[in-house]
């Protein structure tokens, strides 16, 4: 049997995806009985399909689109992804007592016939992989039990706007490329502002060599260094910059909500779960697709601080409640749009 279970990695179109795919299964006492690359499979879409007999014993086939690149983190997303997909569909399972097939959509982007974390359609929408990683931490974050403490805390946190990011957005082969990119021309646009500290602390998707654009940033003084989630607790303001997706907010934002942050952040057009369950002014401040009112709307929240302090504290109470729930969330989604499939076991 180990024998076999080795020729099957070695042999399959993306081993190591296989390989990290199987370790999960078996963390959760089920079975993967195939990964499938599949032609018609684009970006990172994928089907699981969960199969359980009459006492219960269940077992899982996989589809992934044969253009993976079985080396890139892109198989490091979706094993994130499954980390949470196996145990939640183990779960549907339960309830439903039927085998089923779900398709779920690991990308940056919307696809439609495919649950995505980000989707213009509100009936698409699971909840995302950042949001669901976070979601394990919950209990260790909660540090607050009313406003009064909040607010208490909150108010001696620095009056500052504070941002740190990735050269996310488009491939990078030139500086002009890079001048190009979204978080590079907010980062610039209020590089020497007082009140303001948004710097790029890390570069990817780049073809040219990074030592080029670091130095390229130190002169524009827009490199910063990479800082820990808590670093953002010392800072009262976030600006919610889009990454790959321009149509999409940060996924990172929900870290930020969930320690206290004011949430500066343009009305997307793409939205991610909880979007539904927030509002402008209530849960976060609203600005300009480009930032270009970013210090407007920063000098209105200096000069309203206790109106400020409390949209932080109902953007963490939202971001609380919301990750305390989140594989129900999933779960409801994804029985309204899963199919019954007739078990082969």
């Amino acid at each position: 049997m180990l024998k076999d279970g080795i020729d099957m990695v070695l042999h399959h179109s993306h081993p190591r995806t296989f390989h990290l795919l199987s370790k999960l299964a078996k963390k959760y006492h089920v079975s993967l009985i195939s990964l499938v690359s599949d032609n018609s499979l684009k970006d990172l879409c994928v089907r699981i399909r969960l199969e359980t007999d009459s006492f219960k014993n269940k077992q899982i086939r996989i589809d992934i689109p044969n253009t993976l690149d079985d080396s890139s983190n892109n198989r490091k997303r979706i094993a994130n992804c499954f980390s949470f997909w196996i145990p939640y569909c183990l779960e549907i399972a339960d309830r439903l007592g039927n085998s089923f097939l779900l398709s779920l959509n690991a990308s940056d982007w919307s696809h439609d016939h495919f649950l995505s974390m980000t989707s213009e359609d509100p009936e698409n929408i699971i909840p995302d992989e950042y949001a669901m990683f976070e979601s394990k931490e919950i209990n260790n974050l909660r540090e607050w039990t009313t406003f009064d403490q909040f607010y208490d805390k909150w108010r001696k946190r620095k009056n500052a706007i504070f941002w740190r990011g990735s050269t996310t957005g488009i491939p990078i082969d030139s500086i002009q490329s890079l001048t190009e990119l979204k978080r590079i021309k907010v980062c610039l646009l209020y590089a020497n502002k007082n009140g303001f500290d948004l710097r790029i602390s890390n570069i990817v998707q780049n073809k040219i060599p990074k030592q080029l654009i670091r130095q390229w940033l130190i002169e524009k003084n827009i490199q910063g260094k990479r800082v820990t989630e808590n670093r953002f607790r010392d800072f009262k303001y976030y600006p919610d910059i889009s990454g790959n997706n321009e149509e999409c907010g940060s996924w990172g934002a929900i870290k930020k909500y969930i320690r206290g942050n004011v949430i500066f952040r343009p009305n997307y057009k793409s939205h991610m779960f909880y979007d539904r369950l927030v509002q402008p002014w209530v849960h976060y401040i609203p600005v300009d697709s480009n930032f270009c009112d970013l210090s407007k709307q920063y000098d209105w929240a200096e000069r309203h601080q206790h109106e400020v302090a409390r949209i932080a504290w109902e953007g963490y109470c939202m971001a609380d409640t919301y990750l305390r729930n989140l594989k129900d969330h999933f779960i409801d989604v994804a029985l309204t749009k899963i199919k019954v499939i007739k078990s082969s076991i």
